[in-house]
C-alpha cells in the first residue's frame, strides 16, 4: 500500500488526475460483484496509475491488496468508504478515509463497531425475507456470524439467497418461480439495506480518521450546500471528491471554488461499483470505439464466438468494461472543462479574482 501518496491536489486539475481512481467498489461491499483481481484488470487496461478499493464500512483486505499482480508502477491507496450523518445538518453522507493506520485503537474499534452493524443488519434481513416471500430459511445449517465476519458482503448475500432457493426449492418451482429470479431479487432488495443502517456520527468519524494519521474526504457531494461544507470543514475534513460521475460541470466549478476558497484538496474516482446482476444486452447499441475497447480488450471479437457457455461468462465482465470506460470518459471531459475553468481565474476571468497557485492548497496523504 502506498504511503506519503500525492493524490494531485494541484490549484489547476491537470491530465494526471485521468490516471487516476480513488473510489473503488468491490465484493467486499454488499453492492458489487467484482473481485479485486478483476477492478485491476479493467483500471490497468485503462492505464491508472493510483487506485483505491473504498468498500462501504469495511476495511481493505491487506493481504489479498499485497498478492495483487500489480504491474507498471501502480498504487493501490489504503481506503473506505464510511456511511455517516452530519448532525449539524441533519444530512447524511459517505465519508472517504485514505492512507490510515487500520490498526490505531479508535479506528479500529469504529471498523469493528460497523462490522458488528453488518452482522446485526444481515441477521434481521433473514426473517424479512421469510416474511415478504413466504419461505423459510434453514436456520443451524452454518454459522450465520462467521459466515458474515469471514467473506465478503457479496458472497454472504449469495449464499443466504442460495440456501433459501434450495430450501424451499419444491414450493419456489411449484410457484412457478425462477430460482435465478429469486436469488437476484434477495441480492438486489436487501444489498443496500446494508450499508444504509450503518450512519455513523460524521464528526467522530473525522476524528478517528485524522487520529488514525488518514485523509477524511467528503464522498460525492451532490446536492450539498454552505451548512454541510461549514461542518465538515470544522470537523477537520480535508476536501471533496470533486470529479464523481453524478456531478455535472456546473457543480464541479462551484465545488472547485469550495475547494479554492477553503484550501481544501480534492479527489477523483469512479465510484465503480460494477453490474450487479450479469445481464448484456446484444441489442445495444455500441459505438465503433466501444467495439474496438471491447475486442482489444478480450483479445478477440465478441460476435464471432460461438460456445453459449463463453459468451455467458463474458457477459458481465463485457458490461462491467462498458460501463467502466463511459464513466472515465465523462469524467476525462469533467477534467478537460475544470481546466479551463480555473485557468480563466489566473486571468481574471468568469468574475473570479486571480487564482495564485498555493502549497496551502495542495495536501498528501501523510502517515
Amino acid at each position: 500500500m502506498g504511503r506519503n501518496v500525492d493524490i494531485l491536489h494541484k490549484p489547476i486539475p491537470d491530465d494526471g488526475l485521468k490516471k487516476i481512481d480513488m473510489h473503488l467498489h468491490s465484493h467486499y461491499s454488499s453492492d458489487s460483484c467484482m473481485s479485486y483481481d478483476e477492478i485491476l484488470e479493467m483500471a490497468s487496461y485503462f492505464g491508472i496509475k493510483q487506485l483505491s478499493f473504498t468498500d462501504h464500512d469495511i476495511l481493505p483486505k491487506i493481504n489479498q491488496i499485497n498478492n495483487l499482480k500489480i504491474n507498471n508502477g501502480l498504487v493501490v491507496v489504503m481506503g473506505t468508504e464510511i456511511s455517516a450523518w452530519i448532525y449539524e445538518t441533519d444530512t447524511s453522507c459517505h465519508i472517504l478515509a485514505y492512507d490510515f493506520d487500520p490498526t490505531e485503537t479508535n479506528f479500529s474499534n469504529m471498523m469493528n463497531t460497523l462490522e458488528d452493524i453488518r452482522f446485526q443488519t444481515i441477521q434481521l434481513i433473514i426473517p424479512n425475507i421469510e416474511t415478504t416471500m413466504n419461505i423459510n430459511f434453514p436456520y443451524g445449517k452454518f454459522d450465520l456470524e462467521e459466515l458474515v465476519r469471514n467473506n465478503s458482503t457479496y458472497e454472504t448475500l449469495f449464499k443466504i439467497a442460495y440456501e433459501f432457493t434450495v430450501h424451499n426449492l419444491r414450493d419456489l418451482w411449484f410457484g412457478g418461480e425462477s430460482l435465478s429470479h429469486i436469488q437476484a431479487m434477495i441480492r438486489d432488495r436487501y444489498s443496500r439495506m446494508i450499508t444504509a443502517t450503518s450512519r455513523l456520527e460524521a464528526r467522530k468519524v473525522v476524528s478517528n480518521i485524522l487520529g488514525a494519521g488518514g485523509i477524511p474526504v467528503l464522498a460525492h457531494p451532490k446536492n450539498m450546500g454552505k451548512a454541510e461544507f461549514d461542518a465538515f470543514e470544522d470537523m477537520g475534513g480535508k476536501g471533496i471528491e470533486l470529479f464523481h460521475r453524478m456531478l455535472t460541470q456546473t457543480e464541479n466549478e462551484e465545488l472547485l471554488l469550495q475547494c479554492r476558497n477553503r484550501k481544501w484538496g480534492y479527489t477523483k474516482g469512479s465510484d465503480f461499483h460494477g453490474h450487479y446482476f450479469a445481464v448484456f444486452d446484444n441489442e445495444e447499441r455500441l459505438t465503433k470505439k466501444e467495439e474496438k475497447e471491447l475486442q482489444n480488450f478480450f483479445g478477440k471479437d465478441m460476435n464471432q464466438i460461438d460456445n453459449p457457455r463463453e459468451i455467458n461468462e463474458l457477459r458481465s465482465k463485457a458490461k462491467n468494461f462498458l460501463m467502466y470506460l463511459r464513466v472515465l470518459e465523462r469524467q476525462n471531459r469533467m477534467i478537460s472543462a475544470g481546466k479551463k475553468f480555473t485557468k480563466e481565474w489566473r486571468n481574471g476571468g468568469n468574475g473570479h479574482n486571480n487564482h495564485r497557485p498555493s502549497s496551502k492548497n495542495s495536501f498528501k496523504f501523510r502517515h
